[in-house]
């Protein structure tokens, strides 16, 4: 991998990988890791779309309704495409568009995070900002 950091691009990634998976799967967790080993910018595309938007996740739903949401999403991974050697952090919808696989797929590498449901429920049982399973 020290190598790769030495392609004359200093990046360990020339390109990016998108962490798709359930709430609770370790999106955030792995992303903090590539982050920290690799030195690759994270893209938390929840966090990103709140900030941009001004309001939280249901809020946006509640105002906009889903399918605005969902565009902002779509909006946001053509935005990424743009960056190489970024970790984006997916929401849990993204994936389910069909033009959303296509567009990770065009710069990127898309890893299937999964967990048991009681592994995950564990996780974020004490989470408020989230659903519950």
């Amino acid at each position: 991998m020290e190598q790769m950091k030495k392609n004359g691009q200093g990046k360990a990634f020339p390109y990016n990988i998108f962490l798709i998976g359930f709430m609770g799967s370790g999106k955030s967790t792995i992303s903090k890791y590539m982050k920290k080993t690799y030195g690759m910018e994270v893209a938390e595309m929840d966090q990103l779309i709140e900030q941009r938007e001004n309001l939280s996740i249901s809020e946006i739903f509640r105002i906009h309704g889903e399918e605005y949401f969902r565009s902002l999403e779509t909006n946001l991974l053509v935005e990424i495409q743009k960056k190489t050697n970024t970790v984006v952090s997916c929401g849990g919808g993204v994936p389910m568009r069909a033009c959303n696989v296509r567009e990770m797929k065009k710069n990127g590498r898309v890893v299937l995070l999964t967990a048991s449901p009681e592994t995950i429920l564990e996780r974020v049982k004490n989470s408020h900002d989230r659903p519950l399973l």
